[in-house]
Parts: C-alpha cells; sequence; structure tokens
C-alpha cells in the first residue's frame, strides 16, 4: 500500500512538473531577436545581415521589423503544426507572417537562438539571438 502511494505521489509530481515547465512555441518566441547571421539562397552563403537589424514578437501575436532602430513592417503572426512528412512520425512548428502564405518558416529555438528555415529548395534560413535588456522606440 505504502509503494502504490508513493508511485501516485511520484507520478503526480512528475505531471505536474512537466506542465509547469514546458512552454508552448508561442511562449518560447516572445521576446526580441535580433539578426545575427543568414545562409541558403542559389549560392548557399545568404545575403549580408545589416546592422541592428530586430524582429519582435508580442504576446498579442504581432511581428514588428526594425532595421537601425526603424520601424519596416508590423504584421501579425501564428503559429501551426506542420503534417508528418514522408518517413516521420513528428511534425515541425511553422510560423506564418502576414495574410500571404509566401512568408512561412520552419522554426526552432536552441540555447536562446531562433533558427528560421524558409521551407522550399532555395529558401534561406536566417539565425538571431534573443535580446533581453534592449527595448525598442514605438
Amino acid at each position: 500500500m505504502k509503494s502504490l502511494r508513493l508511485g501516485l505521489w511520484l507520478i503526480l509530481i512528475l505531471c505536474t512538473s512537466n506542465f509547469i515547465f514546458s512552454q508552448s512555441p508561442q511562449e518560447s518566441l516572445i521576446g526580441t531577436w535580433q539578426l545575427i547571421n543568414t545562409s541558403g539562397g542559389i549560392t548557399g552563403k545568404g545575403f549580408a545581415v545589416k546592422k541592428k537589424t530586430v524582429v519582435v514578437f508580442t504576446s498579442d501575436c504581432k511581428y514588428i521589423s526594425y532595421l537601425q532602430d526603424s520601424i519596416q513592417y508590423v504584421e501579425t503572426y501564428h503559429i501551426k503544426k506542420s503534417t508528418p512528412e514522408y518517413g516521420r512520425r513528428d511534425s515541425v512548428d511553422i510560423l506564418l507572417i502576414g495574410n500571404g502564405s509566401f512568408r512561412s518558416y520552419k522554426f526552432s529555438i536552441h540555447k536562446n537562438r531562433l533558427i528560421l528555415d524558409e521551407p522550399y529548395p532555395d529558401g534561406f534560413t536566417r539565425v538571431y539571438v534573443r535580446e533581453l535588456t534592449k527595448t525598442l522606440p514605438k
């Protein structure tokens, strides 16, 4: 009886800790990100990164792009799960920016780095690093 009770407590603790410490894809995306690297395209070399290229994802699903502290554009964004690719069981998170489907990215976050991949041949990959303290003008 004692081992059954201990087992139930252990299951309860594991379930609640997983719930508390896991973040949804949107929660992990929210914040300010600075572009640090690109790759891809026809040449595979990417494009030149301009100084102070920053994007902000807000909790109310706004995507704000800045260049040299000036707003370039403001769009809405949403996240969806892709259907698993052939031979795979897992799905990936897809970021959709604006109303058109031309601005969709596979995205992942690893160690304070946001990686956006355009999901087509010769697409670009953009790597951002999270900015923790900087506030941008509105």
